[in-house]
């Protein structure tokens, strides 16, 4: 699997509950937050599994490292 920014061995992350609380939309699904605010358009994800796969995929190191909601352990 290629990645963009991270060598999966070398960091990891924990997206805290919070984060996911921020995406949810009141009409359903989960709109990236790191999109809408560093990217050029927003992201909308179906279900949490796929908003986990679109942050792996989708966004560097650097960019999770920026919110407070996830965390590096």
């Amino acid at each position: 699997m290629e990645t963009t920014g991270c060598l999966p061995k070398h960091k990891r992350f924990l997206v805290r509950n919070a984060f996911v609380v921020k995406c949810h939309r009141g009409g359903g699904g989960f709109a990236c937050v790191l999109c809408a605010t560093h990217g050029d358009a927003d992201t909308v994800c179906r279900s949490i599994a796929a908003l986990m796969e679109h942050l792996w995929k989708e966004h560097t190191c650097e960019d999770l490292e920026n919110d407070f909601d996830i965390v590096e352990c």
